[in-house]
């Protein structure tokens, strides 16, 4: 493998680690932001930036709360899935 090609090959790999790490961090807030309110109601208290949710609905609050746990732990887990077998059915199918 020649040079240039590696430092392409290097350039596309630290892109796309960016993006999964960037996303990865998303997920991990989304989870504990929606755990956390979550308890916090449990006992009475909420966050001041999530208080617009609970006064539209308590129950669409609750839902939505559930659903920012649920969709971080999807994020997260989605992320860090090892995708080459798709990539290698997916060059076997195009044979």
């Amino acid at each position: 493998m020649n040079r240039v090609s590696y430092l392409a090959e290097f350039s596309e790999f630290y892109r796309v680690m960016r993006k999964n790490d960037l996303l990865t961090v998303l997920g991990f807030a989304l989870f504990i932001g929606g755990f956390t309110s979550l308890a916090l109601t449990m006992v009475g208290l909420r966050w001041s930036w999530l208080s617009w949710v609970d006064q539209i609905n308590p129950v669409f609050g609750f839902v939505f709360k559930i659903l920012m746990a649920v969709v971080g732990i999807a994020l997260v887990a989605y992320i860090r899935m090892d995708h080459s077998d798709l990539s290698q059915i997916q060059e076997e199918r195009e044979d």
